[in-house]
C-alpha cells in the first residue's frame, strides 16, 4: 500500500481552520492536478502502446 498524502501534522492542523468555501477551493485545486497527472500519465501510455504497435508492425514485416 502507497501513502500518497505524507502532509505534516501542523498543515493538517491548518487546513482544519479553514472556511468551508476555502476548504472547497483547496480541494478543487487538488482535484485538477490530481486530473492533470491522471491525463498525463494517460498520454504517455496511449504513446507508449502507439509506439508498440509500430515495432511490432515492423517487426512482422
Amino acid at each position: 500500500m502507497q501513502i500518497h498524502d505524507q502532509t505534516p501534522i501542523s498543515i493538517i492542523r491548518e487546513q482544519q481552520q479553514e472556511s468551508p468555501t476555502q476548504k472547497i477551493a483547496r480541494l478543487e485545486a487538488e482535484l485538477a492536478a490530481a486530473k492533470e497527472e491522471t491525463l498525463t500519465v494517460m498520454d504517455a501510455t496511449a504513446f507508449l502502446y502507439e509506439e508498440l504497435q509500430l515495432l511490432k508492425g515492423e517487426v512482422t514485416n
